[in-house]
């Protein structure tokens, strides 16, 4: 029987696990990466992904020598550059690199336009390490560390295909690298990777890295893929109109579209590539929202906090089931709980908001109403896809991630979007849909059907007199951020003076 070895490296943790042939994870393991935040910023270094990734490995309860395949996602956005030898010459920059952001964009529409996204990370990464050092090439992380361990010349590496739309580089159409907004950021052609496919065979694993890792030689290594599409391919979101929404630190909602359609005029949803040509999905994410919902937590739930350890639960259990009890629409109190602002679209300045409090509201309606105001969040995004896809037919939403454990927060969501909510039976998406790739590209799968692995085990139908409820409250959210863009910028600026 074929085992493949599926690794996440994510930008707080790596994962590992091993699947047999029927999709069953049979082992697990996962280690927190490093960070320093000590500037302000935080920073990483690729090569403490090598280290960590290795002490996950030894930590898997299984004989990695009967692997077959080795299949990775991460980090789908972010620069590292290297030298001829391949060794790091500037740190590993991701999303969490805040840096770059100050680095302008001179034409976002024709970003936008070519790329299918308003975030050329990689473009501004490269611009901003390219002042700290010298480079032979520009890679991701899945590149740097897929490269180490499989031996390759700094010409083999290579940047995942489907992490193209957040380089501000490519052509999304052509899945190549775009002369065009080359130019436009002036950066020199050459320090560029290849691009691969993800189930292309990178190499396979050197005697070495056998060695140092616990792993058979010569076993092959996949190209790589971005988390978010593992994470899609692993609920089975392979057909247009399906739709996931990841419940995580970053939330995100992303449909399956056969056509590459960029929000020109409104910005709300960036466009990306799957692993087959010609089939995309919009994404649209909110950032720090789950961090967010953690800031409520640990600034007004010390209450939450004593009852839930006396009860063996956690603080988020005891505060859901008191909002529970409140009223859709939490007897009309609105929340804008955008915190870290707005990228899709850009507007960094939007900040937290509670409007319409009165004494009769309690913590249980200020937490119910913070719930609700990502579900508004997403009605908006949802009203764009309408008309930016007019054709396409949306599935039931396929719900994964901490958050989708949340019996209220997924009602809320089916309620406002109108939808029946599904949450799935597995909560190994990102390795899951490794796995799928990984057998892909040795030839165990052949077909699409094989895909269809997690099942729904819950599901959430909308209230029609709560739909009713939501219409108005997601028309009053609207307003409150479209009317108070002066005041959120005012009181941003005087935010960064204090």
């Amino acid at each position: 029987m074929p085992y493949c070895l599926s690794i996440d490296l994510g930008t707080s943790r790596v994962k590992a696990g091993v699947y047999d042939e029927k999709c069953s994870l049979l082992a697990s393991a996962g280690k927190e990466a490093p960070m320093d935040i000590s500037k302000g910023y935080c920073i990483q270094q690729a090569q403490d992904f090598l280290r960590v990734l290795k002490l996950t490995l030894k930590e898997l309860p299984f004989d990695l020598k009967s692997i077959d395949v080795i299949s990775f996602s991460g980090q789908m956005a972010g620069a590292v550059g290297v030298d001829k030898n391949c060794s790091p010459v500037t740190v590993w920059s991701g999303t969490v690199d805040t840096r770059s952001g100050a680095i302008p964009i001179q034409d976002k529409e024709k970003v936008l336009r070519v790329c299918g996204s308003i975030s050329p990370f990689m473009a501004q990464k490269i611009i901003m390490l390219e002042k700290e050092a010298r480079a032979a090439k520009y890679i991701s992380l899945l590149g740097y560390v897929i490269g180490k361990m499989t031996g390759l010349t700094v010409d083999e590496l290579a940047v995942q295909e489907t992490n193209l739309s957040w380089t501000g580089l490519a052509d999304l159409k052509t899945r190549t690298w775009s002369s065009e907004l080359i130019s436009m950021f002036g950066i020199n052609p050459d320090l560029l990777p290849r691009i691969a496919g993800a189930t292309e065979i990178a190499g396979k694993i050197t005697s070495e890295a056998a060695a140092e890792f616990g792993l058979p030689p010569g076993v092959s290594v996949l190209a790589g893929v971005g988390d978010k599409i593992a994470g899609c391919i692993g609920t089975g979101a392979i057909h247009e109109g399906d739709i996931v929404d990841e419940s995580a630190s970053v939330p995100a909602i992303t449909i399956n579209t056969r056509g590459f359609n960029p929000d020109l005029a409104h910005g709300t949803w960036d466009i990306l590539p799957s692993i087959n040509a010609g089939s995309y999905y919009a994404m649209h994410y909110i950032p720090g929202a789950g961090i967010a919902l953690d800031w409520f937590i640990n600034t007004f739930a010390q209450e939450e906090k004593r009852t839930g350890k006396e009860k063996h639960v956690s603080a988020y259990d005891v505060l859901e089931e008191k909002a529970s009890a409140v009223p859709a629409g939490s007897d009309s109190l609105l929340c804008v709980s955008l915190l870290g602002g707005r990228t899709l679209p850009y507007q960094p300045n939007i900040s937290g908001v509670f409007i319409g409090h009165k004494m009769s509201h309690t913590k249980a309606h200020f937490y119910r109403a913070f719930l609700e105001s990502f579900a508004y969040e997403y009605k908006r995004c949802m009203d764009v896809f309408s008309t930016l896809y007019p054709g396409v037919t949306i599935g039931d939403v396929r719900s994964i991630g901490g958050g989708s454990r949340s019996a209220l927060l997924s009602q809320i969501k089916s309620e406002v979007l109108g939808r029946t909510y599904l949450q799935m039976d597995r909560d190994d998406g990102t390795l899951l849909g490794c796995a799928i790739i990984g057998f892909t590209g040795i030839g165990v799968f052949s077909g699409e059907d094989e895909f269809a692995v997690s099942k729904p085990k819950k599901r959430y139908v909308p209230d029609e007199k709560n739909r009713k409820t939501y219409e108005r409250m997601v028309h009053l959210y609207n307003r409150v951020i479209n009317n108070n863009d002066e005041i959120f910028n005012e009181l941003s600026r005087s935010g960064n003076e204090t």
